[in-house]
Formats: C-alpha cells, structure tokens, sequence
C-alpha cells in the first residue's frame, strides 16, 4: 500500500465557483465575507474561517455544537423547545457595522443549511436564522432573517434602510435539513433585486426560489448602522435579549458580498464523500509521538481515480497544495509526521473521477475532518461548580484536568489579594487546617482535583478558584465558584413590629396616602404569634438592602421565600405580596395574586438584561383563596441554572419555569415592599388582607421542607405532596383501602372484547 510523506504546503488552492456549487461544505472563495462551519471552536467561539476581519462568535446560553447534515461535520443547535433559556451563537456586547456584512455595492447574500426540530404550527415564536439587531427605533436597526408565521413563511426583513419585510411560503417536515438564502443584488429601487430561496437537501443542485420574483428592497442596509449579530437568535433587549431562537440545527452559515446565483449556493446532503477518517472527526488527544499516519475509505462513487489529501494546522481553509494519493485498496493510508502538541489540525480527501485535476469541478470535494493533539499545558476538562452547605458541614470542590507532565495544583480563596489555601504535587493530599487538597490520577495523563472545606463557617462564605501548571510552566486557572452558607437571610414575623429577626434589615409601617393610617398587628397563624393587617392602601417598606438581593449568599441566585396570607377582599387585577423594581430593563422580584378571585399566584425574577432566562412561575388554586378567613402558605423556590417551583398550602403548585445559569443583579434602585409592589418608585397593587411570618432564605428548600413548614402552623393537615403513584388508587386520597377495592371488585368481570359473544369464552 503507497504511503505518502506529508510535507511543507507551499501555495494557495483556488477552488473554482463551480466545484463549491457542486458538492461539499463551501470554501471560502473572493466573495466570501464570513464563513462558519460550526465544525472547530476556539474555547467557546465558534472560528469565522474568513481570514478577513473575521467574526469569531460565542456559544451562549446552553447553545451547542451537535452532528450536522452526513459529511458536514457538526451543527449549531439552539434548540430549546418552550424553556425559555434562549440559546445562540453571537454577541451581545459588541455591536458591528453592517458594511462587514455586505460588499462594497450594498449587495449581499445570507445563506444556511437548517434543520427545524419542532414541527410547524408548534414553535413558540420566530424563529430567527441570521439577524443584525440593535435596540432603538427600526432605521437604527439591522436586519431580520426568520421562519415564522407557524412555519409557514421565510422573511427578509430589512431595517436600516428601507423598513421593509418579504415574506415567502414555505413548507418543512420537522428533522429534515434544508438549505436556506437570502441574495440582493446592490440596485435598490428596483424590482426583482431580492430573492428568497428554500430548498430541501437532498438530490437538488441549485438553490429553489420561493415567494415574488419582483421584491423590491428600495434601499440599501445602512452601512453605518451599528448592530449585534447573531445566529439561531436576536439578540434585541426589548422583551428580553435572545428570545427567538431557532428551535433546531443550523449549519453552513455563509454571509458574500455579491447576490449569488442559485447554482452557486445548493448544498447537497447524499454525496458519498471519502469516509471512516482515522483519526475519527473530532478526536482529542492524539499524541504526535505515536500517531504516524492518516487512514481512510474510498468514497462510494464510480471511476475514482485518486485522492487529493489536504492537511492544514489550526484552520480549515486548505490553502495549501494537496497530497495525490493514487492507492484504490481501502483503507488508504498517508504517512505523517511533524505533528506538535497544543494544536488542531484539519484535513480534507477530495476524490479524482477520471483523473479531474484538484480544481477540476468533477472533482468531489469531501467533508473537513479535524483533530486535537495532547496538550501539554495543563488543560481543564471539568470545572468545579457551586455549592452551599450549613454551617459546620464539609464543603467539596471537584475539577478534573490533562497534563503531559506531573502536575502542581494550588487552591485559592478568591479575596483581595487572593489566599493561597494549599499546594499538592502530582496526586496526593495536602491540608491546611480545615482545607484540604488532594489530586488524583485518572490515568491517560487525565487527573482530579478537590478542595474540602471542613466545619464551615460563615467567613468561608466566598469564592474558590484553582490553578494547574507542569513542566511548561505555563498557568491554566479554574472558573471561580461560590460556597455558600445556607440560612434563613431575613424573617419577618410581625409579632408586634416589622423588625427582622434575624438580621438588621428592619422594615417601616407605611400607608396611603401621606401615612395616615398604618397597618395594625392581629392575631396571626396559629403557633406563630401576630401577624400584620393590611386595608389595601397599606404597606410594610424595607430598604434597597433588603433580601433577597444580588451578592453572594444574597437569595437572588437561589433561595425560598415563604409567607403565610390571608385575603379579605380581592377588587384589583393584581395584589402583591412582595416587590422591587429596577428602572428600565433591570432585575424585579415579585410575588403576587391575580386572576379570578386571586386564585393564580405567580413569583418572578428578573435579571439585569430583562425577562430573558429568569423564572416566572405561576399556578392556579382549585378553589378561590378570597374571603374565606382562612391562612394560606405560599411559597417559591428557585435556583440557578434549575427551576423555579411555586407551593400552595404545602403542595407543589402549577408548573416550573427554568432559571438562567449566570444570572446577574444590580443594587435595587427602590426598597423592597411587602403588601404592595414598589414599581420603580410607585407603589402599587396593595393587598387587602394580612401577611404573617415572612422568611427568606438562601437556598431552596425541598418539597418536604415547605410541607413541614406549612404544618407547623396547621398541625392537623394531611398533604398529598403527590398524586399517589398506585394504580388502585381510584379515589385519589392518597391511600388503597376498602373503598378502592370496592371500586375495583364492582368491575371484576366487566369485559372490553369485540364482539361481545367473546366475553363468554
């Protein structure tokens, strides 16, 4: 079998319009602006593999990269179904001119592969392919490129510039892939200058339009118009950044500054490419001292005549002169040498028919593989994550890491300056009084590291970081996570004042208007003392410093806030139990009644960016909770990066919602209101009823913890925390006793057969 040193690549390889129009992923051509495979990411960005002032795009918000189209490597998936977490590839922070986005003529075309994973008629809402979006008025925003109306329609829509929107009719099966553009061809004002294609993968070798063959975009994008880019998403902060993801897998994103043909921009999914890479797409820690060649198989297809092996370090573009292998015994094999650690490589088999040239267009351009060597700089696998313990308990931190080499890791307490906990060398144990450090071996030159935190106590409440180096000398350093101490924050137990007894945020009896009349304290929940009473024009006000708030330990990151209430009357679309509310689109903390006689309670976070990611919970009372002079618990807990989950009188109530895993919070602007809501500055949406026994803790409390809660002031209750999960169960109450025997020895010798003549066999 012929081997073939891999040596120096020496020129630039054109690839001609027809044979990027004919198979394979594209390349990146004179017209190509940006061009993302979704294939190799640098940390967490996705590579722009136009070497041109490229975009470089960051994951965000659970967004992944999961297997593509056969032969396309992998996909963008920002697929989140209806949780609301809004993923995408993209920045919000950094706006770009949108003349990077179109040629010098104003001409453009977008394009894509797309899968849509939801079927149509379902998706929650647009569902955004390729988007330029800026806050402001429409002329000072970008462009909008989406399936919506149910799925049912493909629209361009234009903002800087001519505010205008094109629509098509489309159709899609769920889970299948098709490919998707937008072309303009820089003549504003004239009929026909913007088309939109969709066509369906598969044996199709040119783009389909769809929709008028005479739309008319009358300007061109405003160049100057500063905007974020996204893919799979918006990224518009008004009604929360992020919130029209794509709900499935984009691929091949393509942005040109000319209007291409439609020949030059299908993609085909079936073409039989070179196949069973060795090393595997994909593959990590290949070590260059023992991995000495590349393996492959001969694609499926007739009169394959050679090979043309490509291999690129640290970007796939294949701007180098190929490798001609002529063996045809599967599997083909190229020597290889002069691999280095610490690097990815790329490398692409087009195969000859007939003895096509490399440019030839009947040559098949295969798909791009890639491989990762050994890195010999420590390199972090697993971070460690957050964690929360009482007080006197242990709490652990787990990283896992690669090294080449033996390796020194140290942990620190993130302080100013930051303290130096304890060192281990190579796989171990160190302690230092309460905090110990050990190292393990995984073997395959993988290793985990954990920091114990013995006896906590409230000063270990912080953040905790770690840092590995080796032989290179080289520092690699750990996210920084957080131990929290749980506890109840704040509690408010109105037993004769409004002071809060287990700190110092103390609140103020306050009434409207001008305080004439102040809330009054009666006799509250059995076994808890007094409770406050409220004429729905009265309120208790604490401070900006009130719980929860942002901050370590804080409650806003995670935490239950329980209360008992009593409601008198009910003549308001909405009464609040607690609230604060920031200006703009800054974080809120809400829990409230509204509905039909209070009877749906709802609890709401919001972060620093708006809705986008935080739970809002809500859930709906069989019966009306008004005027029946009886106490209710109400309770909400949350935690990031989980869900949010309300109670009613003990039980789990209405749905969850999930909560982002990096929130953030600013300082509340107004202080925090119990008995009304403090809408940034205004107070409003009093209740009329009484409050008892407000806590506030940092951490969320289990289902059994509210039920021994609620107890606790109704000693004689009995909660079906769940339905009983038992089939006999007829009645429903929890228990199988005689009663559901009965109901099930009434139907013993009932019979479902068709015909009837075969319930007497």
């Amino acid at each position: 079998m012929r081997t073939w040193l891999l040596i120096a690549f020496m020129a630039c390889l054109s690839v001609s319009i027809a044979q990027a129009a004919a198979v394979g992923p594209y390349p990146v051509d004179a017209q190509t602006l940006h061009l993302w495979h979704f294939d190799a990411s640098s940390g967490s960005n996705v590579l722009d593999m136009a070497t041109v002032n490229p975009l470089n795009l960051p994951l965000v918000n659970g967004a992944t990269l999961v297997l593509s189209a056969d032969g396309y490597g992998n996909a963008l998936n920002t697929y989140d179904g209806t949780t609301g977490v809004s993923p995408y590839a993209g920045d919000a922070v950094n706006a770009i001119a949108l003349s990077r986005l179109t040629g010098a003529d104003g001409a453009f075309t977008f394009e894509a592969i797309v899968r849509p994973d939801m079927a149509p008629g379902t998706e929650p809402t647009h569902m955004e392919i390729i988007c330029a979006e800026a806050d402001g008025a429409n002329e000072a925003r970008g462009f909008q490129f989406r399936i919506q109306d149910g799925g049912t329609a493909l629209r361009f829509q234009s903002l800087a510039g001519s505010v205008l929107a094109f629509d098509a009719p489309i159709t899609y099966t769920a889970g299948q892939w098709y490919h998707v553009a937008v072309s303009y061809n820089g003549s504003p004002n004239t009929p026909g200058n913007l088309k939109l294609y969709w066509t369906a993968l598969g044996t199709a070798t040119s783009a389909q339009q769809v929709g008028s063959t005479t739309f008319n975009l009358t300007a061109d994008l405003t160049g100057t118009v500063m905007s974020r880019f996204a893919v799979g998403n918006e990224l518009r902060t008004t009604g929360g950044i992020g919130a029209e993801n794509f709900e499935g897998l984009i691929d091949e994103v393509r942005i040109s500054g000319i209007a291409r043909a439609p020949e030059d921009m299908m993609l085909r999914s079936s073409i039989p490419w070179a196949r069973n890479p060795v090393p595997a797409n994909g593959q990590q820690s290949i070590d260059p001292a023992t991995t000495t060649k590349l393996a492959w198989n001969t694609a499926e297809l007739s009169n394959v005549t050679g090979h043309y092996l490509y291999l690129a370090e640290g970007e796939p573009n294949m701007s180098v002169n190929p490798i001609v292998i002529t063996d045809l015994a599967d599997p083909i094999e190229s020597s290889l040498s002069g691999l280095k650690t610490d690097k990815v490589y790329f490398w692409r088999v087009d195969e000859s028919i007939n003895n096509s040239a490399p440019t030839d267009a009947n040559t098949v351009t295969g798909p791009i593989w890639s491989f990762e060597t050994i890195k010999s700089v420590p390199s972090i696998s697993a971070n460690p994550e957050n964690t929360s313990v009482f007080v006197g308990e242990t709490a652990v931190f787990v990283m896992e890491f690669d090294s080449l080499t033996t390796p020194t890791v140290s942990w620190y307490k993130a302080e100013e300056p930051a303290i130096l906990l304890a060192t281990q060398s190579d796989a171990g144990t160190k302690t230092n009084g309460d905090f110990t450090v050990s190292v393990a071996s995984l073997g395959n030159g993988s290793f985990s590291t954990s920091l114990s935190v013995g006896n906590v106590e409230m000063a270990d409440e912080a953040y905790y970081y770690c840092t590995v180096t080796n032989g290179s000398s080289e520092i690699t350093t750990s996210l920084s996570v957080s131990l929290t101490v749980k506890r109840p924050v704040a509690h408010y137990p109105f037993d004769g004042n409004v002071n809060d007894v287990v700190g110092t945020e103390h609140g103020t009896l306050k009434g409207e208007p001008n305080d004439i009349s102040l809330p009054g304290f009666i006799t509250g929940v059995p076994n808890l003392g007094q409770a406050i009473e409220l004429d729905g024009t009265q309120y208790v006000q604490l401070s900006t410093q009130a719980y929860p708030k942002g901050g370590l330990g804080a409650a806003l990151e995670a935490g239950t806030i329980a209360c008992w209430v009593r409601i008198d009357t009910f003549n308001t679309p909405v009464a609040m139990i607690l609230g604060t509310h920031n200006d703009g689109t800054g974080p809120g903390c809400q829990m409230w009644f509204a509905g039909t006689n209070g009877q749906q309670i709802n609890f709401r976070l919001r972060q620093n960016t708006g809705d986008a990611d935080m739970p809002h919970v809500i859930g709906t009372s069989a019966a009306s909770l008004v005027g029946d002079g009886q106490w209710h618990l109400i309770a909400a807990t949350y935690e990031k990066g989980a869900v949010g989950q309300l109670y009613l009188d003990g039980v789990p109530l209405g749905g969850s919602d999930a909560y982002t895993a990096n929130p953030a919070f600013d300082p509340w602007d107004y202080p925090m209101i119990i008995g009304a809501n403090n809408n940034r500055g205004l107070v409003t949406d009093f209740l009329d009823g009484a409050i008892d026994d407000v806590i506030i803790f940092n951490y969320r409390l289990t289902g059994l913890e509210i039920a021994d809660m609620y107890l606790v002031g109704n000693p004689d209750a009995v909660l079906c925390l769940r339905p009983y999960e038992n089939a006999f169960d007829f009645d429903g109450n929890c228990r199988v006793d005689l009663a559901d025997f009965a109901t099930f020895a009434s139907k013993w010798l009932s019979c479902g057969r068709y015909p009837e003549a075969a319930c007497g066999e």
